[in-house]
């Protein structure tokens, strides 16, 4: 049965691929309202036990039918509204993908619908639908980094926007950037606040290299317009900058990380961006990395924001305790901000 805190207290979602109950919440104070790990080397939380304010009091069980096709891969939580992302799910072919939304409600969370996406092409299969998702009131985006254009460009990526009236939710919109180019994977990440949504597209080539980007989309109503494209310090080849994203609700600042980059020779540390918006246009604020580097941390593979707090993952981080069990410091390496921050005042 699920154990529910009351409605309105802070709530984690996480993704757990590697288990069958692959949604789990945890309830506390310590961060605020965060939603940061999609990780299957998580490990959960012991049934009714605390750990550093938290405590587990619901699973979202994918039901039959629903496995199998990574359920929890993305996830994000908003207000009694949450969505998963299953992006190798088959529906309309081959990993076409699907995303899951859940309401919750004082008898606990039940699904309220399954998304799909619909594109003039008609080209579903390999589109990874739900490799990203984002929510925030009654508009959810996913992204689908496989999507392929009506030029059979594989791979350039699109996102799909879903709008709830009442109970049932409406795809209203799909966009991309208007140069789409065989295996820019756009939609690879995403994040939405108000002024509209941030999309990362991963291997987006930057003069000679597929090091990615991050798209801002504007929106107005159900319209969608491209605006700034922000890219890396340095062009480094599969450098994986837009892996994942995170911006604040007032669109003032943009964090990407870029969990691939190399550090001083050291292979795939990774590296982690924030860019601020000035009154001239964005430009790169900060960008560090995590302290006591080693090879294949790869610092930034995910991030959450709430426009105080940024929180970090590195996966491959080894910590001081290998028994498993820590929900942020040890197997998921969820820190918070502490970089080594380098001051920059390049713009972009």
């Amino acid at each position: 049965m699920n154990r529910l805190l009351p409605l309105g207290s802070t709530i984690v979602l996480l993704g757990l691929l590697s288990h069958s109950l692959t949604a789990q919440l945890l309830g506390g104070g310590l961060l605020g309202s965060l939603d940061p790990c999609s990780s299957d080397v998580y490990s959960p939380v012991p049934d009714n036990a605390v750990r550093d304010g938290w405590r587990e009091y619901a699973e979202i069980v994918p039901l039959a039918g629903m496995t199998g096709g990574e359920f929890g891969h993305s996830v994000r939580i908003h207000g009694n509204y949450a969505v998963v992302g299953a992006p190798q799910q088959t529906i309309n072919g081959t990993s076409s993908g699907a995303a899951y939304v859940y309401r919750r409600t004082q008898d606990g969370w039940s699904l309220q619908a399954t998304l799909t996406p619909t594109n003039e092409a008609g080209k579903y299969a390999n589109d990874r639908f739900g490799k990203s998702v984002a929510i925030l009131g009654s508009t959810i985006i996913v992204g689908a980094p496989g999507d392929e254009d009506a030029n059979s460009h594989a791979n350039a990526g699109a996102v799909y926007v879903f709008e709830r009236t009442g109970t049932s939710w409406t795809q209203s919109a799909r966009f991309h950037p208007a140069q789409r180019t065989k295996n820019d994977e756009f939609g690879f990440s995403v994040s939405l606040n108000s002024a509209g949504a941030w999309v990362g597209a991963l291997t987006k080539e930057t003069g000679d290299k597929s090091s990615g980007s991050a798209y801002f989309f504007a929106r107005s109503g159900n319209s969608w317009t491209e605006g700034p494209r922000l890219l890396p310090q340095q062009a480094h080849l599969s450098g994986s900058f837009g892996y994942s994203i995170a911006a604040n609700a007032t669109n003032t600042r943009v964090i990407i990380g870029a969990p691939t980059e190399d550090i001083n020779g050291v292979p795939e540390v990774g590296m982690t961006y924030v860019y601020a918006k000035g009154t001239t246009g964005w430009y790169l604020e900060i960008y560090g990395y995590g302290y006591n580097t080693a090879p294949y941390d790869h610092f930034g593979e995910s991030l959450s924001y709430d426009g105080t707090t940024l929180a970090v993952s590195a996966p491959g981080t080894t910590g001081t305790d290998n028994a498993g069990g820590k929900v942020y410091l040890v197997l998921c390496q969820v820190r918070l901000l502490t970089l080594r921050c380098v001051p920059s005042t390049e713009n972009e």
